[in-house]
């Protein structure tokens, strides 16, 4: 995953996903072992947690980090590693 400071160029992705058929989806798709996901867990716990302390402080996020993406990818973890057996409506990102 690239470093959190920027939102991906979603239209592109979108337009990348709709092109291929299922089967040609999977195909391309690359499987992350356990241990490279729970890592981006823990990573991303700890970035976003240095987003709400530099919030709480009124100061901006460090490492240009953008806290809203930062955001979406704990919540997104969370959910991949079955945080709490939560489902993805109900997905907490504690810090």
């Amino acid at each position: 995953m690239t470093y959190p400071d920027q939102l991906c160029n979603v239209a592109n992705d979108v337009k990348i996903i709709h092109s291929l058929k299922e089967q040609q989806f999977r195909q391309k798709a690359k499987l992350r072992s356990k241990k490279e996901i729970l890592y981006q867990a823990d990573l991303i716990l700890r970035l976003d947690w240095a987003c709400v302390n530099a919030k709480l402080k009124n100061e901006s996020a460090p490492g240009n980090l953008d806290s809203g993406v930062v955001f979406e990818r704990h919540h997104s973890l969370n959910w991949l590693i079955n945080y709490l057996n939560q489902d993805w409506d109900h997905v907490r990102e504690d810090t």
